[in-house]
């Protein structure tokens, strides 16, 4: 892949031939034209043989290999992977901070044509797994990540996104952010290269190590790095995908972080919209799953206050916009149901009643809508608080079918906690059982 200053203006204006205004965070043509811009910074874009620009600005081709044919990854078979011998310097664990784990100074492609057959590699006649420490296979967690993860973490994937347009290029400059965008992507694959969980596993627990040694530094007089914000996002993404339940931890460092240290000078108002955004919708959705006291603090607030994530610029009589004004309004119903029902404030006759308002905003929101996987929360909250079988039917089914399509695994972790939310359903309040007994970050 590449990276591509974008002085000249946005890509938008770009496209269209014309000047653009450089306005931050959205220039004003595109905004009066009614289209979503992608700011200013840099691009990022997949090209064939191509490696990761280093610091002095050169490009190294891919080495070249006996055949031209790779299969992709997600059809790769389980096979031993290729190791490297300890005095390579690469490692399968993702750890960068070890000295086995160490990333090469410059390119993504450490060694020539001639090296690739040397000591050191086993050379194999099938396609081994992808090494989470082998630099040229970051390329293909990057594409895996870009493909399968970024989609899913924003709402609308349209002309841009945060998570391929923000993101990736930060990893491309910051070992940490690649390392978890790496881990992301393993945790993703191992569903068909199981080969692929532990080592995921491994390099997630690093990361974490190292995030909580930081964090332990952080000061109000002195300003954090931006890549230990961005680098905690993206390892809430993989809880999403894994249905773990390390985003307890994660989200309790991300809050410390925004409120007790600084963010660093020069960050564009782009990327610091879009991180903000990103740590909102964390925010709202995560904390009511970790921990019930902190879900109720959260829904003191409008949800409102958190909609950054699913507000886009779009024309008003559109039928996206309106699909968009919708989720919106059953989000706010599923945050007055978890509210409610967590203070025990919520009568089964206006529990009943709530469910059915939220089924009518989302009937005409099918599954295969674009941004309609953004209401798996929601669903999740209403099948929860859900007493009648067709409301528990309705909303369950609407969950696996976001999960056919999303394929993140914390959705079929989230409907089996449901069998004991509803077997425990009038002796506790499932607001306590879902983070007592299983937290998941279903979103």
């Amino acid at each position: 892949f590449s990276i591509s200053n974008t002085d000249t203006g946005c890509h938008e204006c770009s496209k269209r031939r014309i000047k653009c205004d450089k306005t931050e965070p959205r220039c004003f043509k595109c905004q009066k034209k009614g289209i979503a811009c992608s700011g200013q910074g840099v691009r990022y874009r997949f090209w064939e043989g191509r490696a990761c620009p280093s610091k002095d600005k050169r490009t190294v081709k891919s080495p070249r290999r006996k055949s031209t044919y790779q299969p992709p990854l997600s059809a790769l078979p389980v096979a031993i992977p290729g190791w490297f011998d300890d005095d390579r310097g690469y490692c399968p664990v993702v750890d960068p901070w070890c000295k086995d784990c160490s990333m090469p100074e410059g390119d993504g492609i450490a060694f020539d044509a001639e090296e690739e057959e040397g000591e050191g590699m086993q050379v194999l006649n099938t396609w081994s797994e992808p090494s989470l420490g082998r630099p040229d296979h970051l390329r293909d967690f990057s594409r895996a990540f870009s493909d399968a993860v970024a989609p899913i973490m924003v709402v609308l994937d349209k002309q841009h996104n945060g998570y391929r347009d923000i993101i990736l290029p930060l990893a491309c400059e910051c070992p940490i952010i690649q390392r978890a965008v790496s881990v992301v992507a393993a945790f993703h694959l191992s569903a068909q290269v199981p080969g692929l969980q532990e080592s995921a596993q491994l390099g997630q627990l690093a990361i974490i190590s190292k995030l909580r040694q930081d964090a332990g530094q952080l000061s109000p007089y002195r300003p954090f790095d931006i890549s230990t914000w961005a680098t905690i996002l993206v390892l809430l993404a993989g809880e999403t995908v894994t249905g773990g339940n390390d985003f307890v931890y994660l989200l309790e460092m991300l809050k410390y972080i925004t409120q007790i240290g600084k963010v660093e000078l020069g960050v564009s108002a782009s990327i610091h919209q879009f991180l903000l955004g990103q740590t909102r919708m964390f925010e709202l959705f995560g904390f009511p799953l970790s921990e019930e006291s902190k879900g109720k603090m959260v829904m003191r607030k409008d949800p409102d206050y958190y909609f950054d994530f699913i507000t886009y610029s779009l024309d008003p009589q559109s039928e996206l916009d309106q699909n968009i004004k919708g989720m919106k309004n059953a989000i706010r119903i599923a945050c007055e149901i978890y509210r409610r029902r967590a203070e025990s404030e919520l009568p089964h006759n206006e529990s009943i009643g709530l469910l059915e308002q939220l089924r009518q905003h989302v009937l005409t929101i099918e599954p295969n809508t674009d941004g309609a996987h953004a209401l798996v929360w929601t669903y999740f909250v209403a099948a929860a608080e859900s007493v009648l079988p067709s409301h528990r039917e309705f909303y369950t089914d609407r969950l696996r079918a976001l999960f056919a399509r999303t394929k993140f695994r914390s959705i079929p972790r989230a409907l089996k906690s449901l069998e004991k939310i509803w077997e425990m359903q009038g002796l506790r309040r499932w607001t306590q059982i879902v983070a007592d007994e299983s937290p998941i970050l279903v979103m």
